[in-house]
């Protein structure tokens, strides 16, 4: 299992690559380069599991992120 942790900080500037970016429905894919990029944290809609890989996200659905995310194994 893995640990999610989000800590809000709002921020207007735009953020370079590798960034973090968030849907309206809370997916938040870490991007490498524009359209290419994993899943951290599955949204709302469900429609990408933790971890789905894409080189052809749609940019125009996505915004800079700008909180933090802490990864952690969770012990069993």
């Amino acid at each position: 299992m893995v640990q999610t942790t989000i800590n809000t900080n709002q921020n207007s500037r735009s953020l370079p690559y590798p960034k973090l970016m968030v849907t309206e429905s809370g997916t938040i894919v870490l991007f490498q380069n524009p359209s290419i990029g994993v899943v951290l944290l599955q949204g709302n809609s469900r429609c990408y599991k933790i971890g789905h890989h894409s080189f052809t996200w749609d940019m125009n659905a996505f915004s800079d992120y700008y909180e933090a995310i802490t990864l952690q194994n969770e012990l069993p």
